[in-house]
């Protein structure tokens, strides 16, 4: 018999407890059968004596296994691949009550918590005993399980049997690597194995890889939103996938989940998904629907005539990259072909027709020789002025206004389209607007400061 000290005390990782020690032996066991399925894992339990039995047929381990960085996992598909996760394991399982025997081969480990004299710590420590008959297994028992710790076992391991209910909703993208869990929302699995709880997310996943730190929790959440817009764009672009893949992120993005961040990004180099998400939107929500993230935006989408659907910021870049298209341009074209009934200079009123004689001068004052043709207009409902054909237009509404600070507004904004084509919400649009609206109040206040000698004067 011989004792051995594992350099591991007591109060290391608090946070696991019986769930994650029974992860690490149910771990080690499904990734030696995943390698060499001539070693099959065989899993019992015994409600009766509420014992756990996990084998590995033909495996046995050196006891080098207990050291802390040892794995013959590294740089594999495995997933515990740190070279601790048997140790911890098997820590957390005793902290917690539960007797553990390990029949390994020639001999049996009995792992315990106990006094070591070398460090003055309560430490782990491994009981060996020879076996007076070889074994040809891994046998590890765990005790003092009730019933509903292994239910729970069970729903947290999905390659166990009855992990899934025969009812539960899942879609698995062609890739067959990953898989969604429609009834889980927020639970993280990796290939197979519970890591983490993500409120922010509207289903759960099982993923092939993910970057997960030695303590088996997700880490890298950019990571994870990476890999679940790569899953998703696959899941949509296939025919198989489609109509379940695309009613979950519409309902993702117009929820603001986090499962769909970065489909936006993922969307540039798949066109069938581009095609799909597109064709879905518009056939929920009608052709003038119009995705935007702004009550300004919203407005001036209302004013061109089309029918804005209100959704975060995430929602309307993935839906405008699936579009084709950004806020601004779809706006830009509406106004270019909204309805115009054209209003003859004859048929306005004399006030009216003073007034308009006003707004061109304010529009050859503002643009000289490049004065794009004006006209007044009866324009749809809520749109006040547009561009159309190279010609701007002003609804007749402006010019029986009080003031003519709306048709001014109004002219500038149009001016600027007709000289940059940019759309409402571009930076060049916004800049042309500005250098014309400075332009007009220089010409309004005389294009100059007071003089020095006026100033001190008034003064």
């Amino acid at each position: 018999m011989a004792r051995i000290e594992i350099s591991i005390t007591d109060a290391y990782i608090q946070n696991w407890s019986t769930q994650e020690g029974l992860r690490e032996v149910l771990q080690n066991g499904q990734d030696e059968a995943e390698a060499r399925p001539d070693h099959p894992m065989r899993v019992h339990y015994s409600a009766r004596k509420q014992t756990l039995t996990v084998t590995s047929e033909g495996v046995t381990i050196d006891r080098a296994a207990l050291l802390l960085g040892e794995t013959s996992k590294r740089g594999t598909k495995a997933r515990g691949q740190f070279g601790e996760g048997l140790a911890l394991g098997l820590l957390a399982l005793v902290r917690a009550g539960h007797p553990v025997r390990i029949e390994n081969g020639t001999e049996t480990w009995t792992p315990d918590l106990e006094y070591s004299e070398a460090w003055g710590r309560s430490v782990l420590t491994i009981q060996t005993r020879a076996l007076g008959t070889p074994r040809p297994h891994l046998r590890i028992k765990v005790g003092a399980l009730p019933p509903a710790a292994w239910t729970e076992c069970i729903r947290r391991t999905l390659f166990l049997p009855g992990a899934l209910r025969p009812d539960e909703r899942t879609i698995i993208p062609t890739d067959r690597e990953n898989r969604v869990l429609l009834d889980r929302p927020g639970e993280i699995y990796v290939r197979g194995l519970w890591v983490a709880a993500i409120p922010k997310l509207a289903a759960g996943y099982d993923l092939a890889d993910v970057e997960i730190d030695r303590d088996r929790r997700m880490i890298d959440a950019w990571d994870l939103c990476w890999r679940l817009g790569a899953l998703w764009t696959h899941a949509i672009a296939q025919s198989t996938t489609r109509a379940a893949a695309l009613n979950h992120v519409h309902r993702a993005l117009e929820g603001g989940h986090e499962d769909t961040d970065q489909v936006a990004h993922h969307l540039r180099y798949d066109e069938d998904a581009r095609k799909a998400i597109a064709a879905h939107f518009v056939t929920t929500h009608g052709e003038t629907a119009l995705p935007v993230a702004d009550t300004t935006t919203a407005d001036k989408a209302t004013a061109a005539g089309l029918r804005p659907i209100p959704m975060t910021a995430v929602a309307v870049a993935v839906l405008e990259a699936a579009l084709g298209q950004t806020a601004a341009d779809a706006i830009a074209k509406a106004k270019r072909t909204c309805p115009i009934v054209p209003i003859l200079r004859d048929d306005l009123n004399p006030t009216e027709a003073a007034r308009w004689t006003y707004v061109e001068a304010v529009a050859r004052s503002l643009m000289g020789d490049r004065t794009p043709p004006l006209a007044v207009a009866s324009l749809p409902p809520d749109v006040v002025g547009c561009l159309q054909d190279g010609r701007v237009y002003l609804d007749r509404s402006l010019l029986g206004a009080p003031a003519p600070g709306e048709a001014v507004v109004t002219l500038v904004h149009e001016l600027a389209h007709a000289t940059s084509g940019a759309g409402d919400l571009t930076a060049a649009h916004h800049a042309l607007c500005e250098a014309l609206t400075a332009r007009l109040v220089n010409h309004l206040a005389g294009d100059r400061w007071p003089a020095p000698d006026a100033q001190r004067r008034s003064d």
